[in-house]
C-alpha cells in the first residue's frame, strides 16, 4: 500500500509540475500550486501539500477570476493564444504518459486504452467490476517493483485526465481550443463537475466494497 500511495503522490506532482512549467516557460505566472486534498501538512511559498495525494491543481494568473493591471494581461493564461491554453493541461497528460512509456515502452499505449475502459466500466458497475479493480490493484502494487507501480499509476492516471470533462485535462483542452462563449463555459464546467462527482461518487463505492469483502 506504501508503494501505490507514494507512486500517486510522485505520478500527481509531475502531473502538476509539467503544466506549472509549461506555463512559465509561456510567461504565465502560477499563483501556487496545490498536491493533494484534505488536511494541510505542509506549506511553501506557493506550494501547498495536504493529506490525501489523489489530486491537485495548478492555479495561473487569470484576469477573467481576478483583478489585474494592463501590464499584467501578459502574464495572464487567458490573454494567451488557444493553442498555448490548450498545450498546458496536455503537457499534464503528455508528461505521464512519457514517464510511463520510459519503463513499460509500448505496452503503455495498451494500458491508457484499457485505463480509459476500467475507469468507465468501473464506475458503470463499481460493485461487481470497480471493486475487482481496486483489489487487483492493491495486489498488484504489493507484489512488484516500485518502479512498474509508479509506471502503471502514471498511465492509468494519464487516462483519468485524458476524459472529456472540463475539470480534467481532456476537457480543458477541448474548451480552450473551441474557445466557447464564457456563459457556455460555465453550464459544461458545471455538468462535467456533476459527472465527475458521480464518478469519483461509483469509485468510492467499489473501494468500499472491495474493503468489505
Amino acid at each position: 500500500m506504501t508503494s501505490l500511495f507514494l507512486s500517486i503522490f510522485l505520478a500527481v506532482s509531475i502531473h502538476l509540475f509539467s503544466m506549472a512549467g509549461v506555463a512559465l516557460l509561456f510567461g504565465i505566472k502560477v499563483n501556487s500550486i496545490s498536491i493533494g486534498y484534505g488536511p494541510k501538512i505542509l506549506r511553501l511559498k506557493n506550494l501547498t501539500l495536504s493529506l490525501l495525494p489523489f489530486g491537485g491543481y495548478v492555479r495561473m494568473q487569470d484576469s477573467r477570476v481576478e483583478s489585474l493591471d494592463e501590464q499584467d494581461h501578459v502574464h495572464a493564461f487567458d490573454k494567451k493564444s488557444r493553442l498555448i491554453r490548450a498545450l498546458i493541461p496536455f503537457s499534464g497528460c503528455f508528461s505521464l504518459f512519457i514517464v510511463s512509456a520510459f519503463f513499460l515502452g509500448n505496452m503503455a499505449t495498451f494500458e491508457f486504452y484499457s485505463g480509459i475502459n476500467q475507469i468507465t466500466s468501473g464506475a458503470l458497475h463499481p460493485i461487481s467490476i470497480g471493486s475487482t479493480y481496486i483489489a487487483n490493484a492493491i495486489n498488484f502494487a504489493n507484489n512488484n517493483a516500485p518502479t512498474i507501480v509508479f509506471s502503471f499509476v502514471a498511465i492509468k492516471l494519464c487516462a483519468l485526465n485524458s476524459l472529456p470533462l472540463p475539470i480534467l485535462n481532456g476537457g480543458q483542452i477541448i474548451m480552450e481550443l473551441l474557445e466557447l462563449p464564457e456563459k457556455i463555459n460555465e453550464i459544461l464546467f458545471k455538468i462535467g463537475a456533476i459527472i465527475f462527482l458521480l464518478l469519483l461518487t461509483c469509485w468510492g463505492v467499489a473501494a468500499f466494497s472491495s474493503v468489505s469483502q
